[in-house]
């Protein structure tokens, strides 16, 4: 990705970052729940300040792909980034493997800014967004399947936890968390920016094999893959998100950095 393509996609994270925060007065008249959502916030959108983060920046890079010449929807990638916020300090909260940051706060804090910020905030971002009925309907659903789908992904690898490794076990775990998250992500972009239904289909279908692919090219998970004569799951889901990227007929010059990102390329 460009330097200079990449710094316009990181100032319109920082303003989605931004536009999650002003909201969060309107839904709480609570000092202490206020400053929980606040620090949930800007606590896990940092990883997105100065490299891409998948649900704070592929909403808007899609938007950008749908409509290159319209500035894309923040509250799409607000949305975006605080549903996978909450649902990772859950899933830190569950593993007993909290950051510092988050270490000091009682459990019933932790639990209430989690569920808080990734399923009460979200919603309310794209409910007031001046939309044609369909196309908000069509948001909402994407939100509501993506939290779902989310959550469901980190029940089933609690499940699966302990069980003996094979490929299956593998790949369901990194599409049932990544891939839900970046699904819900590309969808709530391509969405925002005026798809129609079926290119949102296409949209949701890369973002969940892109979710996958970057997971699944991590050590530890491609050396299990390895080890387990699996090697060609990647290639498999890198060919799934490039058919489902040329399916989408995305527009430059967004669509080359959407390449980059399944093929390893570095974008920053």
């Amino acid at each position: 990705m460009s330097d200079d393509f990449f710094a316009t996609v990181q100032a319109d994270g920082i303003a989605a970052i931004v536009f999650g925060r002003s909201r969060i007065p309107r839904l709480t008249s609570d000092p202490h729940q206020e400053a929980l959502l606040q620090r949930a916030i800007l606590n896990h959108a940092e990883d997105g300040l100065d490299r891409f983060h998948a649900p704070l920046h592929l909403p808007l890079l899609v938007g950008r792909a749908v409509q290159p010449g319209r500035q894309p929807c923040l509250a799409a990638s607000a949305a975006s980034v605080l549903v996978w916020s909450g649902a990772r300090l859950y899933d830190n909260l569950i593993d007993e493997d909290l950051d510092v940051a988050w270490s000091s706060l009682s459990r019933a804090d932790l639990v209430f800014t989690a569920f808080g910020i990734a399923t009460v905030v979200p919603p309310t971002l794209i409910a007031r967004l001046p939309l044609e009925p369909l196309q908000l309907t069509r948001l909402q659903d994407i939100l509501a399947r993506g939290i779902l789908a989310l959550f469901a992904g980190q029940r089933d690898a609690l499940t699966r936890d302990g069980a003996p490794a094979n490929p299956k076990a593998v790949v369901d775990s990194v599409e049932g968390i990544h891939g839900a998250a970046y699904g819900m992500a590309a969808a709530l972009g391509a969405a925002a920016a005026g798809a129609d239904g079926l290119q949102v289909q296409h949209w949701e279908r890369y973002g969940r094999a892109l979710g996958a692919v970057h997971q699944l090219r991590e050590p530890a998970r491609s050396g299990a893959l390895q080890a387990l004569g699996e090697a060609d799951v990647l290639e498999a889901r890198i060919a799934t998100a490039l058919e489902a990227l040329e399916a989408t007929e995305a527009q430059e010059p967004a669509r080359s950095h959407l390449v980059a990102l399944v093929r390893d390329v570095p974008i920053a």
